[in-house]
């Protein structure tokens, strides 16, 4: 059933890769791989789109010009906060949803975290 309702709407997820690490201390950031990290996270945001809105066309990442948005099937674009924006909100939600879990984030393992401070120090 919810395939059908959401069967031929673009979900285009706007994505900023270089800011899902802010706040974060550079303490923390030292064990992060960031690269994979950013990958992780946009394949998760993907996936959970995917899953939330069966049938959609789903854009996950930093190509998108615009905020995340939502064009319907007869071509109205939705935009959070705006004219039937409640369908955007709801990705961003999502978006939210897997930013907050922090499950995308990529550690070094303890081999490959020496390795990398002995080069930059070599």
């Amino acid at each position: 059933m919810l395939k059908r309702m959401t069967e031929g709407y673009k979900i285009r997820a706007h994505i900023q890769p270089e800011n899902i690490f802010n706040g974060w201390d550079d303490y923390a950031l030292v064990k992060v791989d960031e690269r994979k990290s950013i990958r992780q996270y946009e394949q998760m945001v993907y996936e959970a789109l995917k899953e939330t809105f069966p049938g959609a066309d789903i854009e996950a990442g930093p190509q998108n010009p615009w905020r995340t948005h939502v064009i319907t099937p007869e071509g109205d674009l939705c935009q959070a906060g705006g004219w039937r924006g409640k369908l955007a909100e709801k990705v961003d939600r999502v978006i939210g949803e897997v930013w907050e879990s922090e499950e995308w984030v990529v550690y070094y393992d303890t081999h490959d975290f020496v390795s990398r401070l002995c080069e930059d120090k070599g």
